[in-house]
Parts: structure tokens; sequence; C-alpha cells
């Protein structure tokens, strides 16, 4: 009797979840369906582990066994390393109880030689038992027959499987037109390399990888919902969602998982079991597949790599598991080589990223980035208890990246980059930029011109890669850095970057000029960024003749540069204070706040407008945004940032997407008059806006909608409004010359309107302590109150001989300002440490100050033309934005 291996063959409880993997399932059938001669005979699929190969195959397997035209399933399994040996026979098996004339064929083979029914020669098996039996009866089939190899990957080592594979590849072609074979399988080394190479048309190949992750998502959905229908505890959408998520479009997690949180062991509750799963902290939810990630890389390279193989290994995944962005697989391979040293150079892509392909994504579509299978796998590798020997360290990863990122700028790094004919242009007005961009700049260069400083802030200081810094600043290799940057829209991640590589190397003896040219950059950017971002070639027209004498990109640069105009007369010694000149509005700047990270700042004009600018380099993010009829008088940003709000002279208010520029909400009226005051309340839902008309409405920042009636009780128009720090009460000014405290969840009154002012009240705070109110008046008083009773702390102080325009409180809450220039003072700000105030000035000028001495720090700083109006710093105190009448 033929051999033939029991266990191998379909099991039904193996396949897909009904109305899952339906894409897939389709493109599969549509193959076998085929009736072209030519078809190909065999579908080759593949996927890394876990991605749910299987489950397609036995899919296919029981459905056309329901459809009658199912001729042989085969399954290897893991660790039964003799199955292979029974492959055809099983096979040939198959097909004679399916098809009578067959089985006669097959029996007058065997009966001639009976050695053949168990020989253990693969090729003896397909020629005798298969083939000959097929060409016995050959046009005699009728319909289609499908044979169903899955899990070759799992057959046992190279050896075992390189006749099978010869035979699939070579001699498989000779099939009868209506057999196909489907094959799954990992891309391990072997079976990838021996159907990439073939070059038969008969061989068909499908990726898992090309199933979109949003199908796989939604499957996994569908699986995770059905497997957990019947527990105890009723897992809500929210919960199967996170595990859907959790799975990161691998089934197996999903499967494992579902395994765990109904596993009958004592001790946790199904929910608890999933809390544990969802931690980063518990060892049951983050080890599901550490088995499964050691028995597949021990597999790889070997039960005990040699140090050499393992160093390798390291060396590769430190630059897959730590780029900022993936690298599709060729700026990958160009990348790590540029580190190798001549005494141990290989062939990264073969040696190592190639057999990696059970665990690695991308790999068979080079334009697909390389990424670990399943953030669990660089999990797994990054934590040395879980992965021992296979672990690969962070810190050790940064310093190669840093390595080789400078060493493909230096490579690739040159003067007119984009090689671009005209200086009379913008960027923008390139027509062809972006096919430059992609012919010039590569895939490698763009990483690592965008994400050097990354590295180097992740390396402990190291010799190699602060003397390969020094090489890049020392020359004019900056230049091209900026070029470059420039023309991937990047430049206003300049200052940012220099600052961390000068911090990197301060203080480091024999790296004084790295430093002075790190930093001689980052105001080279403040000063011209928008001309550099706006045209390339003014990077050296347009900067390098109006550089200070003192500039260390002066002296190194302008020699290198010698056609560039010269300036005769005016040069400037140092570099301005000034960090960048916000221009775009057509009339006076009413408001200026900053986003709660520092990046952008926000301006409204009495153009009517709102512009949204970047802190870095002064360039225009977005805007004009357009929304409001009238004066934009006030404008704030929302405390996470996302959002922003302006009240206008048209009696409406606008909520703005700030990272879009679009109107979110809005206008949204509800007031008859001038909108003075905005503000977004602590937790970011709500918004208050105070106005001429006497009210203060409160918006639902997410609806648009008023959350109550508006408060009414001043007699005079709303100046100035602010929420208490745990967003309870609502304090507001009037030019009524009282201050009232309201109820922000039901608009009521708390107490009396508070008065002792003879004036409108210009301006309103509460300390950080969340304790008292600070009110400024053009009585030129300021007076503090107690924000529960209503009552004076203190009697009226005069620090002033004219109008309080502006107050602010330190941060700490023990002082406040409101200081003098030559005129009036229209706007002061603390620093967030406290330890420094700024104001402006009728006179047009900002002058910075000292909190403890009182005296001046730095200015006055000229560059308005007129009254200087608003004033903020940015949150980490580096940065001033001020707005001006001019």
């Amino acid at each position: 009797m033929v051999a033939y291996a029991e266990g191998a063959g379909l099991n039904t409880t193996k396949s897909c979840l009904e109305g899952t993997r339906e894409e897939i399932l389709h493109h599969v059938v549509d193959w076998m369906d085929n009736p072209d001669i030519n078809a190909p005979r065999i579908l080759w699929l593949f996927g890394a582990a876990g991605t749910g190969k299987s489950a397609i195959a036995h899919t296919i397997a029981r459905c056309m066994k329901d459809a009658g035209a199912l001729a042989s399933c085969f399954c290897f399994e893991k660790g039964d390393v003799k199955r292979y040996t029974k492959l055809f026979t099983t096979i040939s098996r198959d097909l004679a109880g399916r098809d009578l004339r067959f089985k006669q064929a097959l029996a007058s083979i065997v009966a001639g030689d009976s050695s053949i029914a168990t020989t253990v020669d693969i090729v003896q098996q397909w020629e005798r038992l298969v083939m000959e039996p097929l060409s016995v009866i050959s046009g005699n089939i009728v319909g289609r027959l499908v044979i169903v190899i899955d899990a070759l990957d799992e057959s046992g080592d190279d050896q075992s499987r390189k006749h099978i594979l010869d035979i699939l590849t070579k001699k498989a072609a000779g099939l009868p037109s209506n057999i196909r074979i489907l094959l799954t399988s990992r891309p391990i080394h072997d079976i990838r390399k021996a159907f990439e190479a073939s070059a038969a048309d008969h061989v068909m190949r499908m990726s898992m990888d090309d199933i979109p992750m949003s199908s796989t998502k939604r499957d996994i959905h569908s699986y995770t919902s059905y497997q957990l229908s019947d527990t105890d505890y009723r897992f809500s959408a929210g919960e199967i969602a996170r595990i859907v998520e959790r799975s990161d479009g691998l089934f197996e997690w999903a499967r494992l998982a579902c395994n765990y949180i109904k596993s009958s062991r004592a001790g946790l509750s199904e929910k608890e079991r999933f809390d544990d799963l969802m931690s980063l902290t518990e060892r049951e939810g983050v080890e599901l597949l550490d088995n499964m990630y050691n028995v597949i890389l021990k597999e790889i390279l070997g039960e005990r790599p040699q140090e050499r193989v393992l160093g390798r290994f390291q060396s590769v995944m430190r630059h897959v598991l730590f780029t900022m962005e993936p690298l599709r697989l060729d700026a990958l391979i160009i990348m790590h080589r540029s580190i190798q040293n001549e005494h141990n150079h290989y062939d990264a892509e073969v040696t190592i990223i190639l057999p990696l392909a059970s665990v690695l994504a991308g790999i068979h579509n080079r334009s697909t980035p390389i990424r670990p299978l399943h953030s669990s796998f660089h999990d797994f590798l990054i934590d040395q208890d879980r992965s021992g020997q296979f672990f690969v360290n962070e810190a050790d990863a940064h310093h190669d990246l840093a390595l080789s990122t400078l060493n493909i700028m230096q490579r690739e790094l040159r003067f007119n980059i984009c090689r671009l004919e005209s200086s009379y242009i913008r960027n923008s007005e390139v027509s062809d930029m972006a096919q430059r961009i992609k012919l010039y700049i590569s895939p490698q260069l763009s990483y690592s011109c965008r994400f050097l400083a990354n590295h180097v802030e992740g390396t402990p200081f190291n010799s190699l890669v602060a003397d390969a810094l020094q090489a890049i600043l020392g020359n004019e290799w900056p230049m091209y850095w900026i070029e470059t940057l420039s023309a991937l829209q990047s430049v206003s991640i300049i200052p940012r970057f220099l600052t961390v590589i000068s911090e990197w190397l301060e203080k480091k003896e024999g790296y004084e000029l790295a430093v002075a040219a790190a930093k001689d950059g980052i105001q080279l950017i403040r000063n011209f960024g928008t001309i550099i971002a706006e045209s390339i070639p003014h990077l050296y027209l347009s900067t390098l003749p109006f550089l200070p004498k003192n500039s260390v990109f002066s002296g190194s640069f302008s020699s290198k540069f010698p056609l560039i105009a010269m300036l005769v007369s005016g040069e400037i010694a140092t570099w301005p204070p000034a960090q960048c000149l916000l221009g775009g509005h057509d009339d006076v700047v009413m408001s200026v706040a900053f986003s709660p990270d520092g990046k952008l700042a926000v301006s409204g004009s009495y153009d009517k407008t709102i512009r949204i600018w970047n802190t870095e380099i002064g360039v225009l993010e977005r805007g004009p945004l357009y929304g409001h009829s009238g004066c934009v008088y006030s404008v704030a940003f929302s405390p996470d940032g996302k959002q922003i709000v302006s009240g206008s002279d048209d009696g409406s208010v606008c909520i703005w997407d700030a990272v879009t520029g679009l109107l979110v909400k809005g206008p949204l009226e509800g007031h008859s008059d001038f909108v003075w005051a905005v503000v977004f309340s602590p937790d970011g839902k709500k918004v208050v806006s105070g106005s001429e008309d006497k009210t203060i409405c409160m918006w639902d920042a997410n609806t648009g909608l008023q959350v109550c009636k508006p408060f009414e009780g001043h007699s005079g128009a709303i100046t100035s409004i602010t929420f208490s720090c745990d967003g309870r009460k609502i304090v507001s000014g009037s030019d009524d010359m009282t201050i009232c405290i309201w109820d922000a969840n039901t608009g009521l009154q708390l107490c009396s309107p508070l008065k002792g002012h003879n004036s409108w009240i210009s301006s309103v705070l509460v300390t950080p302590n969340g304790k008292w109110i600070m009110s400024g008046s053009a009585d030129h008083t300021i007076q503090l109150w107690d924000i529960e009773t209503g009552s004076p702390v203190s009697s009226p102080f005069k620090p002033h001989s004219q109008s309080v325009r502006s107050i602010a409180i330190s941060p700490d809450g023990k002082k406040f300002i409101s200081r003098g220039h030559k005129n009036t003072i229209h706007s002061v700000a603390f620093s967030p440490d406290g330890k420094q105030i700024v104001s402006g000035s009728d006179d047009c000028s900002v002058i910075i100050w000292d909190v403890m001495t009182g005296t001046q720090i730095m200015g006055p700083l000229q560059g308005h033309s007129d009254i200087v109006s608003s004033l903020a710093f940015s949150p980490d105190g580096k940065k001033i934005a001020s707005g001006s009448e001019d």
C-alpha cells in the first residue's frame, strides 16, 4: 500500500471565520477558475508568521471539498520532520481515492514495482506516483482539481525541502491545465530564493503584505468579537477595538490573546486578563509571542549563533528598529553599509534581512518600508530580559545611526543639489521640483538630513560621532544640508536640531568650532529662514552677503562662494536680537499668542484675518484665515494646541483647526457687538467670550453651541476675561469699572461685582495658586482680590502715572508686573520660569527686565515702527512674540 501521512489533511476548525478574508479568498478562487491553459499551475501564498496563511489554506480546501474539486490537502506541522517523506505518496493516494482511473493506473505501477509504494525518494514519488498515473489518464480528467500544501516552511531544514522546491519550481509546469496547487509558507530564505529565482510562468506569487491593513483589522475585529462572544464578561465595542489595535494586523496575536482571556486557569477574571494584555507592564500581557520569536530566531540564526552572526543580526536590527521612520530596503542597506568596517564587510540583505522575512514586513516589495511584522517583535528585541542573546541595545542603535547619517551626508550632500537653473523663482514655482527631489535626493540622504539630530540626542557622548559632526560643521557642508532641507520643506527643524547638536558638544574640549558653527546656523535660520524656505538659491545670494562680521559662517563660507554680491557698507558686527519679523498683516496686529509647545504663534489683526506662524523661522504656516468680517481683537490657543479661538468686532467668535487652518466652528453668533476677549477653559472643552454688548457667552468647543444663556451683570463692555485654574470659575473685567466672578457651570454670579477701581478694567488674571484675582485699570492702579469672597486682599497700589494696560503674574504667583518705558505700556508678560519680564510700549520698543533686580537685561529692542500692543513668551521661555500697530 502506498504510504500515507496520517493527520496531514484538512482541518476545518482552522478555517477562516465566515465573512473574513473575503478579498484574498476571491483572488485565489479566481486563479483556480481561470480557464486559460497557460494559467499558472502553482500559487505561492507567502507571509510572515501569524498572518493567517493556514486559515486561508484550510478555507480553500474546505470550499473545494464541498464543491467536489479537492484533490488533496497536505499540511506540514512544526516538529514532524519526517512528514515531508510522505508528501507526494499522500497526494497520490488522495488522487486515487477521488478518480477510479487514476487508482487503476497507480495500482498497476505499484504492482510492477512494490518498493515505490514506500519510497522516501521525493523525486521518484513525484514522477512515478503522481505524473505517471496522470499521463495515463490525460485528457480524461473533467473539471478543476486543487491540491493544497500548507506550511511548507515547517517541513524541516533546507535539505529536506531542496527536492520539493526543485519539483515545484521546475517540474510542476507539466501538470494538466486543470490541476492547481495552492502552496503556503513563510518567505524563509530557501523557499523565497527558489521561487524568486524561478522564471517559470507556472508559478504565481501572492503576498499577505498586499492585503490592506484596514481589511486585516476588520477581519481581526470580526474574529475577536466571535471568539469573545461567549465569555462571562461582556466585552464592549471599545475593548474589542483595543485588542484589534494591539494586534497590529497579526491574526496570531489576536488568537493567542483571545485564548489567554478565555483561559480557565484560576486566580484572574476575564476582565483582569484583558487588562493585563492592554498593560505594557504585566508579564502575561507582553509574553504571548516570546516563545514564537525565540523559536523563529533560533531557526534562522542557529540554536547557539556564532558571535559574528549574532553581532551582524544586532547591527542590522539596530537600523530596522530605531530609525525614526521605516526605510525601504535599498536605503536601509546603503545606510548600514556606510558603517561597516573593512574587516567585517558583508551583504546585510542576503545574510540577515532576507532570512528574517518571517518577522519583517516589506522585504518582498522594494518600494515598501522595512519594519517589524508586529510591534511586539520590536518590544521583544529591546527588552533584554525577554530576548536574551538577541537583545538589541537602543543607545548602540542611535550611535550607529548617527554615524551612518553623518557618513551619508558627507558622501551625498553637494552644492545646488536639485540642479536648479535659475535663482529668480521660488521653490514652489519650479514645475518639476518633486521629480528633481526624487532624482537627486536619495531616500537615505533625505532621512539623514531630517533625523541626524534625533540620533545624536540618543547617543551618549562619543568621540567618533563628535569628530564626524566637527567634520560636517567645520566647512561648507552645513550650507548644503540647509539647502537640502529647503528642498524637503523642512527648514523649520534646523534650529532645534542645531540646538541639540551644540548642547551635545558643549564643554567638550576640541569641538569649539563645531559648537560655534551650530549656534551660528541657528541665528542664520532665525534671521533668514523665511527667505531660505522660499528659494534655495537665496540661501547663498541673499544671506551670505549680510552675515555679521563675527559670524562663523561669514569667515568660513563667504570665500568659497566668491561670485555672490559684496556688501560695501552697513555690515553689522553681531546678529540682531530680534529673532524674526513676521510680516504679512495689512493692518494693526491686535493680539498674539503662542501654542502650548511654543512651535506656533497666532496673530489677529485689524485686517480681519488670523495668521499662524512657525516660531522657529518666522514663516507663515497657515493663513491668512478668513472668517471674520471685522477686526480680530483677541486670539488664544486651546490647552492641547489643536485649536484656536478668535473674537472680532463683527460680534462673532470663530474656532479654527490649528493644524489645517480650517474653520471648525463658526462664526458663532450670540453677541450683538464687538467681542473684545476670548479664552479656552483649562480642559479645552469650552470657550468663553466677552463683548461690548456687556455680556459673556460660553460655547461648547466641540459643537459650537452655547452652553447656557449669556452671563449678564456688567453695565459696560467686557474688556478682559479668564478662567480660574480649576476651570470652575470665570472672572471678567469691564469698562463699568467692576470685576465679576461667575460659576462656569451655571453662569450665575458668585458674589456682588467687585468695586474699587475708578476707571475701566484693562486686564484680569487669576494667580497660579488659584486664590486671588489681580486687576489692572485705566485709573493707574492694580488691585488684588480674594477669589472666594470677592473681598480686596490689600489696598490698591499705583505703580504707574498712566493707565495700566496690561498686567502679568509670575508662574510661582509671588510677583506681578506692569513696568515703564518712555511712553504708555500696552503689554507685559512673565517668562515661564518667572525670572524675566518683557514689556511693549508706545515708543515702538520691547524691553526685557530682570525680575529680581529690576534692571534691563536687553533692549530697548527696535524692530517695530508703531505701538507694541501684544506680547507673549514661548512655553520654553526662549522666544518672545510681539504684535504691533505697524
